[in-house]
C-alpha cells in the first residue's frame, strides 16, 4: 500500500473526518484532501502529525511496512501503550525498526534485550 492507502484506511478505521484530522494536526483540510487523494506527498513534519494523531508510527507509512501495531497486539501482561505514549526516544527507535527486514528488525531486537539483560545484573 502506499502513503494515500494508508492514510485512507487510517481515517476508516477511526471514524475520524477531514476536518477533524486537521483542527488537531493543524494541517489544512485541503492538503489532507490533496495526501488523501495522491495528488501531494507530506513533509516528513506532518507524517509525524499525521501518524501522532492515529497512533501509528511515521514510519508506518513507508510503502513496504504492514499494518499497525496497535494497543490491543500488546502480548499478554504486557502493558498496553500506543506510539503516542512513548519517549522521543522510544520513538526514534520503533521508526528505525520499522524500516529493516525481519532479520536485521531480529538482530536489533536481540541486542536490545542482551543489554537489557546485562543492567539487570548488574
Amino acid at each position: 500500500m502506499d502513503f494515500k492507502d494508508k492514510l485512507n484506511e487510517l481515517f476508516r478505521e477511526s471514524g475520524s473526518s477531514a476536518y477533524l484530522v486537521s483542527k488537531e494536526t493543524k494541517i489544512s483540510q485541503g492538503l489532507i484532501s490533496d495526501y488523501r487523494n495522491g495528488r501531494s506527498i507530506p513533509k516528513r513534519e506532518n507524517v509525524k502529525k499525521l501518524a501522532n494523531f492515529f497512533g501509528v508510527t511515521p514510519g508506518y507509512f513507508d510503502s513496504d511496512n504492514p499494518a499497525p501495531p496497535t494497543k490491543k497486539d500488546a502480548p499478554d501482561g504486557a502493558p498496553k501503550i500506543g506510539y503516542e505514549d512513548l519517549t522521543d526516544c522510544q520513538k526514534r527507535l520503533v521508526d528505525i525498526v520499522v524500516k529493516l527486514d525481519n532479520e536485521s528488525a531480529q538482530a536489533v531486537t536481540d541486542l536490545i534485550e542482551t543489554i537489557i539483560s546485562k543492567q539487570v545484573q548488574e
